[in-house]
Order: C-alpha cells, then structure tokens, then sequence
C-alpha cells in the first residue's frame, strides 16, 4: 500500500510566495534601491509557465488515446467565441471523438486542477 503523501506542488507554491514576500522585506530592509520588482516578475512568470508546461504534458500524457494532438494554451477568445470572456486563457484540445466517456474524464480531470 503507497502512503498518501501531500502534492508537493501544493506544499512549494505558499513557500515560495512567503519566500519572496521576506526577501522584499529584507533587501529593502538593508536598501530600499536595491530591490527590482522586474526581479520578482521574471521569477513568477517563469514558475507559472514551468508549471502550466508541466500539467500540460501530464494532461498529454493521461489522455493521449483520444487526443489527436498536444493540449495547448492559448491567450483570449477565438472566433467563433465572438469575444465572449477576452481576459481568459483557452484550453485547446484536439479531441478525436473515440470516448465521449474518457472525454468527460478529461473535462473532470481540467477541472479538479
């Protein structure tokens, strides 16, 4: 029997927020010119690409059998959305109607996150 052990994932993310909320603190602390808020961007910019690459080659990687294609992320509506929600990103994915039935695990699966 495997212990059920915590998502790792889960316990790093409010980690590293407090992290870079005390190193804020302390670099202004010791110099308030020292502190780049460019710095602070890159790092979570480059955490939340890491991460939404990770979950989408698990999501390739889980439901490849009725995938036609990778999963993909894109920015804002498409067309024939007619600009319904601008500000949200899409999920792209190529389904290749063999199980309806594993679709709908998919949609659960996107959705618990």
């Amino acid at each position: 029997m495997t212990p059920d052990l915590p998502n790792p994932t889960e316990l790093a993310i409010p980690a590293f927020v407090l992290l870079m909320l005390v190193e804020i603190w302390w670099v202004r602390r010791r110099d308030a010119r020292a502190y780049e808020p460019r710095d602070t961007l890159t790092s979570l910019a480059l955490g939340l690409g890491s991460t939404v690459a990770g979950a989408l080659t698990d999501l390739n990687a889980r439901f490849a059998d009725i995938l036609d294609g990778p999963a993909e992320q894109t920015a804002g509506p498409l067309k024939a959305e007619n600009e319904e929600l601008p500000d949200l990103p899409r999920l792209i994915l190529p389904f290749n109607r063999v199980s309806f039935a594993r679709l709908r695990q998919l949609i659960d699966f996107v959705n618990r996150g």
